[in-house]
């Protein structure tokens, strides 16, 4: 990524930053698949203009619409938002949610430059967690590496 423009407290890209590291701080907390993921990518204009507070509120407004499983988030000179949703049918609801109407023309009209939305159904989801097994934080793990059944992951 590009070097951020400014780090003073006050700026835009300080304060945005800081709110959306609060906002998702960790992984989504996904079932199995199949499930739907709405990933929002996104260049932001000048100014904080209210976006912080909106963002606040839509994450905590989307957290209780039925069929939420979580959102991840990070920014810097592009934003990337993915939000995970039981099915479509539950993704298609939150976007149609009066406060979230409000919030996306807002954006249309104030927060952003460019945006891009794509939804997509997940198909198949793996991780790797190193806090399982701290005596080997640090230690490379061999590219060849399997899932267990013989097939790299």
């Amino acid at each position: 990524m590009s070097p951020i423009p400014s780090r003073q407290p006050g700026s835009w890209s300080w304060s945005v930053r800081v709110a959306c590291s609060a906002l998702a701080t960790t992984f989504a907390d996904t079932p199995e698949p199949p499930y739907v993921a709405v990933i929002f990518t996104s260049t932001r204009t000048e100014g904080d203009n209210g976006y912080v507070a909106m963002a606040e509120s839509m994450n905590e407004l989307a957290s209780k619409q039925p069929g939420f499983l979580g959102v991840e988030s990070a920014r810097d000179d592009i934003g990337i938002t993915v939000s995970y949703w039981v099915d479509q049918a539950a993704a298609q609801a939150w976007k149609e949610v009066a406060a979230h109407c409000l919030a996306q023309r807002k954006g249309r009209e104030i927060w952003y430059q460019d945006y891009r939305v794509r939804i997509a159904t997940v198909d198949r989801d793996y991780s790797m967690n190193s806090s399982l097994f701290p005596a080997q934080q640090g230690t490379a793990i061999p590219r060849n590496a399997t899932d267990g059944d013989g097939r790299c992951q």
